[in-house]
């Protein structure tokens, strides 16, 4: 009997996530069960109960009036089963369990994943569900445990951590033949491909000491990706317009005496997930590793 209680907990878990994540396609996305063993594990859960939960006539999917009696039960359910969970966590001290991060994906392709890998390393029972994106997440509204981003949010329920100060910077491969840029007002013209939400044309405002000067430039690529950017520079003989986490090694920065506005990098959890040790060891981590 306690095998079939066990089963029916684990099917009802997938059917809440069918109904959240609005059909079967996003709900096997989202857990990683593959679609036809979400389907076929809801049938025989609609078989065991004798009646339908979902209708599945139309492109989404819509609860049956059982359909919307279960989920309402199986929501409470699962809440007190995380709350249960949570709670054993706190106690034992130990982190484990899935931990959701989100970051962007400039960060995915260079400082982060040295800081996961660590991270694995070191807590064998905790694994990462790690979403690399081009959108400004919320933890308190996108059910994640920490996102990681490139600005303070303005308007947010979420606790901040602060991680690290980034630059952008001007950066030439070894393989640039020259001749390099000694002043701001050089770049203006040349070949330039950054690493940056900004526009096409722009202009960029560059300090030393108390001198400031603007500088006009124009990208021949733009791109959210630090990969492309770099590899366009170097096969191009330009600039590459970096954050400075993300320079490659052996390439040089130019005008360095010359800086550009700083902005910060941060961490964003919620309140309640600030009390599950796997959250906050890994906010550690990223303090450690990003510095």
């Amino acid at each position: 009997m306690s095998e079939w209680i066990g089963r029916d907990i684990e099917d009802m878990a997938l059917f809440a996530q069918v109904v959240e994540r609005g059909g079967f396609m996003a709900a096997a996305r989202y857990t990683g069960v593959p679609q036809p063993t979400i389907s076929r594990r809801l049938l025989a859960l609609e078989a065991r109960i004798g009646a339908s939960l979902l209708d599945r006539t139309t492109r989404r999917v819509h609860l049956t009036e059982v359909g919307r009696l279960t989920y309402d039960h199986v929501r409470i359910m699962l809440v007190e089963a995380q709350a249960a969970r949570n709670a054993v966590d706190v106690l034992s001290a130990t982190p484990r369990g899935l931990l959701r991060v989100a970051a962007p994906v400039l960060m995915g392709r260079s400082a982060l994943p040295l800081v996961v890998n660590r991270f694995l390393e070191r807590y064998p029972d905790v694994s990462i569900a790690l979403e690399l994106t081009t959108r400004n997440l919320d933890p308190v509204e996108d059910d994640v445990d920490v996102v990681v981003r490139l600005d303070v949010p303005n308007h947010s329920q979420a606790w901040v951590d602060p991680l690290r100060i980034i630059r952008l910077g001007f950066y030439v491969a070894p393989s640039h033949p020259g001749p390099i840029a000694k002043d701001p007002s050089e770049l203006t013209g040349q070949e330039i491909f950054g690493a940056t939400r900004g526009p096409i044309l722009q202009t960029l405002t560059f300090t030393r000491d108390s001198t400031e000067t603007l500088v006009p430039i124009s990208l021949r690529l733009r791109s959210n990706d630090v990969v492309p950017v770099i590899q366009a520079a170097e096969a191009c003989k330009g600039y590459a317009l970096l954050p400075d986490f993300a320079a490659p090694q052996g390439w040089r920065r130019v005008c360095s005496e010359w800086q550009l506005p700083a902005s910060q990098i941060v961490a964003l959890t919620t309140r309640h997930g600030r009390k599950q040790p796997r959250v906050m060891v890994f906010i550690e981590a990223l303090k450690e590793g990003l510095t």
